[in-house]
C-alpha cells in the first residue's frame, strides 16, 4: 500500500510543519507559551493566575489587509448581453418608474402639473368655457401652441444630428 503513494505526495507531507503549541494570533493574549489552563472554569478573570491578558482584548475586530490575488493577468468580468425582449422589458420598467415618480411629485406639490396639450381636435374639451366665449382667439392660441411644439421638436432633431427633409 505504501508503494502506491506518489513520491511527490510524500515529499509535500514531509514539508508540512508540526502543529505549533500556540498560534501566532494568540501569542500576545496569552501569558504563557501554551494553551494550558485557558479553558479551566474555576479561574477568576483578571486574577494573577488567569492565563489570558484580558486587558488587551477589545470589542473591535482586526481585519487583515486585503491583498490582490497573484494572477498573471487581470480577470475581466464578461459582459452580460440581454435579449431584445429583456432590453424592452427593462426600458419599459424604467419608463414606468420615472412616470410614477413624476406623478408622485405632482401629487405632493413638489412639481407643477404639465399643461394639457391642446390641439385643434380637443381644445373645446380642454379649454371649456373660454373656448365658447372667444373661439377665434382660443383657436389662434391653440395653433401657436401646436406650432411651438413642432418647432421645439424640429430644433431638438437638428441638435441631435437628425436631419429632417420635410417640414409639416
Amino acid at each position: 500500500m505504501d508503494q502506491l503513494v506518489d513520491a511527490s505526495v510524500q515529499e509535500a507531507a514531509s514539508k508540512i510543519d508540526s502543529v505549533p503549541d500556540i498560534e501566532w494570533w494568540d501569542e500576545i493574549y496569552l501569558k504563557g507559551s501554551t494553551y494550558n489552563g485557558v479553558d479551566r472554569p474555576d479561574l477568576v478573570e483578571n486574577s494573577p493566575t488567569d492565563p489570558i491578558r484580558r486587558e488587551l482584548a477589545t470589542i473591535y475586530v482586526q481585519h487583515p489587509v486585503p491583498c490582490r490575488l497573484p494572477v498573471d493577468g487581470e480577470i475581466q468580468p464578461k459582459e452580460l448581453y440581454l435579449t431584445k425582449e429583456e432590453q424592452k422589458k427593462i426600458r419599459r420598467l424604467k419608463r414606468a418608474e420615472a412616470q410614477r415618480d413624476e406623478q408622485e411629485k405632482i401629487r405632493l406639490g413638489l412639481m407643477e402639473a404639465p399643461q394639457a396639450k391642446a390641439k385643434m381636435s380637443n381644445f373645446m374639451r380642454i379649454l371649456g368655457n373660454d373656448a365658447i366665449q372667444a373661439p377665434t382667439s382660443i383657436e389662434d392660441l391653440v395653433r401657436n401652441q401646436v406650432q411651438s411644439r413642432l418647432d421645439k421638436h424640429l430644433n431638438a432633431n437638428e441638435g441631435n444630428g437628425n436631419v429632417v427633409s420635410y417640414y409639416y
